[in-house]
């Protein structure tokens, strides 16, 4: 496979902003389950309110029957690896660092400890009931393994009993508002104009 050009390789889409090209997996952006109450039109997930899908990776039915959605798959899948090679490349000696990851020269020497970031975009409300506890596991779970999270949500479901539980955790909230008149913002979510979002 040939390599890519030497400009092309300095710096790498990683996420928010760039980051130096390390030779490394550094940003892991995935989907949570797609349980939205707005219809905004523009959405690129354009969920229907409750996602029901047996297939998705967190998926399971607990003992009541009821649908539960469970972090470990994330963490075994995603956080693990991540940050396990995250820790090796800040282990390396940048002679290592070429050799073994592929990281260019000029990179190799740096001594800033690298942290693995991983986000949430969207394809489900994050902070949605469905997606709550799940959503807040993951940022445990990827704090609990020294990576950074950032989660995209409409803020419209986070109440001062959340905020408390998020203050505390490594996490980016980018929280999206298309207007302070509250008739415009419903409209662009879908929402009739006397909801109180």
């Amino acid at each position: 496979m040939p390599r890519a050009t030497h400009a092309a390789r300095q710096i790498v889409q990683a996420g928010l902003g760039t980051t130096p090209d390390l030779g490394i997996l550094q940003s892991v952006w995935f989907e949570i389950p797609g349980n939205c109450d707005l219809t905004c039109p523009y959405c690129f997930c354009a969920t229907t309110g409750t996602d029901n899908d047996v297939t998705d990776v967190a998926w399971s039915r607990t003992a009541q029957g009821s649908i539960h959605y469970e972090y470990e798959p994330y963490e075994k899948l995603v956080f693990r690896p991540l940050a396990e090679q995250v820790r090796a490349w800040n282990e390396a000696s940048p002679e290592r660092r070429i050799t073994v990851f592929g990281c260019p020269p000029e990179n190799s020497k740096t001594t800033e400890t690298v942290r693995g970031k991983v986000a949430i975009p969207g394809a489900g409300e994050p902070f949605h009931p469905r997606n709550r506890d799940l959503v807040l596991s993951l940022i445990r779970s990827a704090n609990s393994l020294g990576l950074h999270m950032t989660v995209f949500t409409t803020g419209h479901w986070i109440d001062e009993a959340l905020a408390a539980e998020l203050l505390p955790l490594d996490v980016v909230l980018l929280v999206k508002r298309n207007s302070g008149k509250k008739q415009v913002q419903n409209a662009l979510v879908g929402m009739p104009a006397d909801h109180p979002f």
